[in-house]
């Protein structure tokens, strides 16, 4: 049988703490929620400015998938979810930033905390609707052409062939 060896360890020791530290501490944390106070603030301005541009009103808004602000920073971006007055889904509206970028607001640029971003958001969202429209005609103006393009190798078909042959393939073009 054997017998279990009792490792004696002392632990490292740990100095008392100076007694300022604990009210340094709560100060601090009150300076973090009166900064935290102005962050919300500013962020509920945006999302308030957000969804009058697409003609919406707000609801309510919350970080995604994060307890804090700390923890919706994602690199330059800040995430959230804004819901608006008589609407069951989230607002997830699409601009186009002023560098060219498409963006979606279900984030916005963390530098809108500290910059006037409006006209940005008003632009974006014209400068959205014209990519939309040209993208919409390009697109009827590519279905055109392929339309014109069929029609004319059938015709050029046709025109190689008998009436009774082209008869005879017409229902399988």
């Amino acid at each position: 049988m054997n017998k279990l060896k009792t490792i004696k360890t002392e632990p490292i020791k740990i100095e008392p703490l100076i007694k300022d530290i604990i009210s340094h501490r709560n100060s601090l944390s009150k300076e973090i929620a009166k900064v935290d106070g102005l962050i919300g603030n500013r962020i509920t301005y945006i999302a308030e400015f957000v969804c009058n541009a697409f003609e919406q009103k707000l609801d309510c808004w919350y970080f995604s998938d994060a307890e804090n602000f700390s923890e919706a920073v994602k690199g330059d971006r800040i995430t959230l979810s804004m819901y608006a007055k008589n609407r069951t889904d989230y607002i997830c509206n699409v601009i186009l930033l002023k560098d060219g970028t498409e963006w979606q607001l279900d984030e916005i640029p963390l530098r809108w905390l500290t910059e006037d971003f409006e006209d940005e958001v008003v632009e974006g969202r014209l400068k959205y609707i014209k990519y939309l429209e040209t993208k919409k005609q390009e697109t009827k103006e590519r279905l055109l052409k392929e339309k014109a393009d069929k029609e004319k190798v059938l015709q050029e078909i046709k025109n190689k062939l008998t009436p009774e042959e082209f008869g005879l393939i017409k229902d399988k073009i």
